[in-house]
């Protein structure tokens, strides 16, 4: 049934790319697509069993980066917390906000968050979020200095911006596991 629904999703992928190959979106149609068989394809054939689990935790990981995306972004342009020289419209935000989940669920992927045991304690999992999102950010700062020559974000809101990535993420998971175990056992 997974590998139907993968296949599904795919070939819903693949005709909307088709009929939208003259727009820009399609690309990004592509990565998701991509995305998409990283997350859900490579890991499934480790343990089918978990399927939904990681469903949820991979929905609750994109949920907490846009939720730390929007606060930081609220906290500079509607609460005036940061200065800034350029006033971003939030419209504007969607297609880094596209390109920012992307590279996170990737790296958490990369970095083995959606690897499930099942006898998991909630403090490993918190451990291992603060790692990867340290390297996350560390990563972050080095593709913008290889690929610009320098750095156009500030430090301090990368900072708040990872801090409230660690605390919506392992808020959000830690209900997400309960609901998880109480699925499993209902």
């Amino acid at each position: 049934l997974a590998v139907f629904i993968i296949n599904l999703i795919m070939g819903i992928f693949g005709i909307t790319t088709y009929i939208l190959r003259d727009n820009p979106i399609s690309v990004i149609l592509i990565f998701v697509a991509g995305v998409f068989l990283s997350v859900l394809g490579v890991h499934l054939y480790r343990n089918i069993l978990y399927f939904i689990e990681r469903s949820v935790f991979f929905l609750v990981d994109m949920v907490s980066v846009n939720f730390a995306l929007y606060i930081l972004y609220s906290l500079k342009y509607k609460w005036n917390l940061f200065t800034y020289d350029v006033y971003i419209p939030f419209s504007q935000m969607i297609a880094p906000a596209i390109w920012i989940s992307l590279f996170w669920v990737l790296f958490f992927s990369v970095m083995g968050i959606y690897e499930i045991r099942p006898n998991r304690y909630f403090a490993d999992y918190f451990k291992t979020l603060v790692r990867v999102v340290v390297f996350g950010t560390i990563a972050f700062v080095t593709a913008e200095l290889f690929l610009e020559g320098k750095i156009e974000i500030s430090v301090l809101p990368l900072m708040l911006y990872a801090i409230i990535l660690i605390v919506s993420n392992s808020a959000f998971k830690y209900i997400a596991i309960l609901y998880t175990r109480w699925y499993s056992n209902r």
